[in-house]
């Protein structure tokens, strides 16, 4: 049981300075980057063929395109992804255009597999998602940023002072 007690009294020691330090680095990256890595409009590469093979996983959907090696991917991050897979899963014949950053691939940290972040799509000249919906809903995540950020700072920061006054006490009970 004093083991216990020890292991839980570290991990509450460490949650102040985590959360701290966590805040901080949400804040930096948020005022380093306030778009999140949203690829500008211009910096998107035009790709079109008919659809190889979709696949829809947990964030999102992958899928290629015929006679293009490059797999792509569709985040969950920029919503419509069930619109998405499904006008994708439907247009087996027909030709599919989309809008897609080459020069930041995205993957599986565990993984040797290369995905490129899609942010238009239309097929048959029709649009299913135009960059401008997929900036506004990749952006919305962006918001909640400093918040939580500056909460994390703050609350990391009053954990902190709490266990510094806690040994402050112990330590005055301690002396003779």
């Amino acid at each position: 049981m004093p083991v216990l007690l020890l292991l839980l009294r570290v991990f509450v020691a460490a949650v102040g300075p985590i959360g701290f330090m966590m805040g901080a680095a949400f804040l930096y990256m948020h005022w380093s980057d306030p778009t999140g890595g949203l690829p500008a409009y211009e910096e998107l590469t035009e790709l079109s063929g008919q659809i190889s093979w979709v696949s829809e996983y947990k964030y999102g959907v992958r899928f290629g395109l015929a006679g293009n090696p490059d797999k792509l991917v569709y985040s969950s991050r920029q919503r419509a992804v069930g619109l998405v897979e499904r006008s994708l899963t439907m247009a087996k014949e027909r030709t599919v255009v989309v809008l897609a950053s080459l020069t930041d691939p995205v993957g599986p940290i565990f993984g040797d597999t290369v995905y490129y972040r899609v942010l238009e799509i239309r097929v048959d000249g029709k649009t299913v998602r135009s960059y401008e919906e997929s900036a506004v809903a990749w952006l919305s995540n962006q918001r909640l940023m400093p918040y939580l950020g500056a909460f994390l700072v703050v609350g990391g920061l009053i954990m902190v002072r709490k266990k510094l006054q806690e040994r402050r006490r112990f330590a005055s009970r301690r002396e003779p």
